[in-house]
């Protein structure tokens, strides 16, 4: 109750034309300035700036406020209010080559490592797919082979030698199929050795959740396609400061 008096407070002297630290002086907190802050939190140094308020919803604050002017007063969670003033906004702009160097060789390096494993891997996939073992194609790389446990295709089980796009890819195979992606720093192939077939009536906990899973979903779509029709239909505008507004009455 506190917390949203002296919102309404900090409002009613803003709009009598205080500057902000004056009005925040008024009310009896305090101003903290952030010099160059990026999109991501980091300072000028590329450091985490860790003055700043914590959660999203600041950031995105402070890049949708125009230079020179102060944002609406936007809640935070349940035990926080912010208002944000830009003083300042900095184009973006190309570093000098010399302030980066180190970085842009890393980049390159490492763009040009995943260039060339992708290559082997894909002369390696056409191997395995042409019908040399996957322990012989590896082998010839000096690699090694490993089982994994079984999995689903949501990838409950999946263990971390395996990528999420390497699993959506062995599904969309036949058994003795094979299929690459990236994973970490390289690429894994995957041939895929069995399917076990689900039992519906062993796994009825599974299968009740997977039907509301999919009755939740075929609701979502059918609400969201609603909403597109009336919007084709019917001219919205959305007042967001007298939303805002109405969210500090209560």
């Amino acid at each position: 109750e506190v917390l949203f008096e002296l919102a309404n407070s900090l409002e009613d002297v803003l709009g009598g034309g205080s500057s902000l630290a004056d009005a925040a002086s008024q009310i009896g907190v305090s101003v903290k300035k952030a010099i160059k802050v990026d999109r991501r939190g980091l300072g000028a140094d590329e450091k985490p700036i860790t003055t700043l308020p914590q959660g999203q919803e600041f950031l995105t604050t402070v890049f949708s406020t125009p230079e020179g002017e102060e944002s609406n007063l936007v809640e935070m969670g349940q035990d926080a209010y912010i208002i944000v003033r830009v003083d300042a906004i900095t184009p973006s702009q190309v570093r000098p080559l010399d302030t980066v160097r180190d970085r842009v060789i890393q980049g390159w390096q490492a763009r040009e490592r995943g260039k060339l494993a992708e290559q082997k891997a894909k002369a390696a996939l056409d191997k395995v797919i042409a019908g040399t073992p996957l322990a012989t194609v590896a082998a010839e790389l000096g690699l090694s082979v490993a089982t994994s446990q079984p999995f689903t295709r949501e990838g409950t089980g999946v263990e971390q030698i395996l990528a999420r796009e390497l699993v959506s890819d062995i599904f969309a195979v036949k058994v003795g199929g094979a299929a690459s992606a990236r994973s970490g720093t390289g690429q894994a192939i995957a041939v895929l050795k069995e399917i076990k077939p689900v039992d519906p009536s062993a796994e009825a906990a599974k299968r009740d959740a997977l039907s509301a899973q999919l009755a939740e979903g075929i609701a979502s779509d059918l609400e969201v396609q609603y909403n597109n029709a009336l919007r084709q239909q019917h001219n919205v505008n959305i007042d967001q400061q007298a939303l805002n507004n109405l969210f500090l009455q209560f």
